[in-house]
């Protein structure tokens, strides 16, 4: 499945586009918001769309834990 969900609870949508935008060379990321989630969608990816999703997924992580040193 080509897709990732975000829980609200813990992402910031600031950090998912900025990581969506630094995935550009690699895949798609389409960004579709619920109440309580995050939908990231994987299109025309470069590599494994599993192994994308997951270093998107710690790209996000790593994007959030610099933004609060």
């Amino acid at each position: 499945m080509n897709e990732l969900l975000l829980t609200k609870k813990i992402y910031e949508i600031k950090y998912i586009n900025d990581a969506a935008d630094a995935f550009s060379s690699l895949c798609k990321v389409l960004i579709k918001e619920t109440d309580s989630y995050y939908s990231c969608i994987f299109v025309d990816c470069v590599y494994d769309v599993e192994e994308t999703k997951c270093e998107f997924e710690n790209y996000i992580i790593d994007l959030m834990n610099a933004g609060r040193i």
